[in-house]
């Protein structure tokens, strides 16, 4: 586990926040180097697949010109829905890092991908605060 990368994600999460965006950054990294990247762009570009896992899956592909990312590693601030972990499994990367759990999810996902909570409260608390919020500012919207 790498905290550079880790710094990097939420990093991006603030990115997708500032677009109004629900906050998740992610990255695939290869030998020890960032190869692709992305945040949740599901309103910026009316896709219900635009999420940050499938972003930083698409460029690392492209990236390396293959679909299979098997010697890769995938660090995200939010832990991957279904979508994402048919995504994930599909291009073979190895392990999974997230700092934050979705209900159940992370549980069910388990089965099928490498995952590893990322135990580090101050980096936990950051990002949480960013999360709580995002969706705080949504509520009052109305």
């Amino acid at each position: 586990m790498n905290y550079e990368f880790i710094n990097k994600i939420i990093s991006l999460a603030e990115e997708a926040y500032k677009l109004d965006e629900i906050p998740v950054g992610a990255v695939v990294v290869l030998n020890n180097q960032i190869i692709g990247f992305g945040i949740n762009n599901r309103n910026k570009n009316s896709s219900v697949i635009g999420h940050a896992e499938i972003s930083a899956i698409e460029m690392a592909c492209r990236k390396i010109g293959d679909w299979r990312l098997e010697n890769c590693e995938m660090y995200v601030t939010l832990s991957p829905c279904m979508m994402c972990t048919g995504a994930i499994v599909d291009s073979r990367i190895k392990k999974v890092y997230y700092l934050c759990d979705r209900t159940n999810v992370c549980f069910n996902a388990s089965n099928y991908i490498n995952l590893h909570k990322i135990n580090d409260m101050e980096l936990l608390s950051r990002y949480m605060k960013l999360l709580k919020l995002f969706f705080e500012n949504k509520r009052n919207k109305g």
